[in-house]
């Protein structure tokens, strides 16, 4: 993205999908959360169709998605509260603790962790993760523990035959129930398909999500128009920048 950023909105009393990255928009203030799973990593596999632009280094990612979790941050009102859903990564025998990796360059940067749970995922459809994520809360003044504790072990992923790489938005129900009350507005800087976004529709939410993979935002696209009425959806990405 060329010239002066563009400016997101808080968008009350609508959803908002928009192709962009979300390391050259500018944020309006006032958001109540920041909920989100960043993108893939592998350490051999590139695949920029998931959200971002290939890497096999993991300095690299982290500094990526931190930047941008700091950034967001900032954009959340009182307490610049971030939520994030990561699963780690098996290579060649070895488990490599991304989530972990992640919350360290977090903590660098200046934000401070609140809380972690795991959520035990029975049904998981990835050969490179295991079965269960962690869930990190994370936050830039001190806020009150999040009424939610221990393990997510009732909580079951399901396949979906389009989306095989996006979670299902129960989960993320679960967590913005914990996390916000209805009618707050939700950022997901890395959007996906729109899982996030359609938990905040199913609980009485609203949420903006930016996604820079092309593909990814036009599956999203696809799947959101027929579950939710009226999201808006634009791309700022011109198409010589476009994910495949």
């Amino acid at each position: 993205m060329g010239g002066k950023a563009v400016l997101i909105t808080t968008a009350g009393g609508r959803h908002s999908f928009v192709n962009a990255d979300s390391r050259c928009v500018d944020l309006e203030d006032g958001f109540d959360l920041v909920l989100t799973s960043p993108p893939f990593f592998h350490p051999e596999r590139k695949r920029s169709s998931h959200g971002f632009a290939p890497t096999t280094d993991l300095e690299q990612y982290t500094d990526y998605v931190s930047g941008i979790l700091v950034k967001t941050a900032a954009a959340v009102k009182c307490n610049g509260t971030v939520c994030i859903l990561k699963t780690d990564v098996w290579h060649r025998g070895t488990l490599i603790p991304l989530g972990f990796k992640l919350i360290e360059e977090c903590i660098k940067r200046g934000l401070r962790l609140r809380a972690h749970w795991v959520w035990q995922r029975f049904h998981h459809y990835s050969p490179y993760a295991p079965s269960f994520s962690n869930i990190f809360v994370l936050s830039m003044l001190p806020i009150p523990r999040p009424p939610l504790s221990g393990v997510f072990s009732e909580i079951h992923t399901r396949r979906r035959v389009t989306l095989q790489n996006s979670y299902t938005p129960e989960v993320f129900e679960i967590l913005i129930t914990a996390l916000t009350r209805p009618g707050e507005v939700i950022l997901d800087p890395f959007a996906g398909v729109g899982s996030v976004m359609e938990a905040a529709s199913n609980t009485k939410r609203w949420c903006v999500g930016i996604e820079i993979s092309r593909r990814q935002f036009q599956r999203g696209r696809k799947h959101l128009s027929r579950l939710i009425p009226g999201v808006i959806f634009h791309s700022l990405v011109p198409d010589q920048d476009r994910g495949s």
